[in-house]
């Protein structure tokens, strides 16, 4: 599995990777992306998920 994660506008990104298989999860900046805070739950509690629902 490839993972892509970008903040590029849908039609920078589509103009940039069009070619993309099906091994690739792509996470991108839809406005809801927050700044880590750095409290590892993450990594203790729920792997790979963040458990904070940040409202910054």
């Amino acid at each position: 599995m490839n993972l892509m994660i970008h903040d590029l506008s849908k039609e920078e990104f589509n103009n940039l990777f069009h070619n993309l298989d099906e091994n690739t999860h792509i996470i991108s900046d839809t406005g809801n992306i927050k700044s880590c805070i750095g409290c590892f739950g993450c990594w203790i509690k729920t792997p790979g998920k963040c458990i904070l629902k940040l409202t910054i």
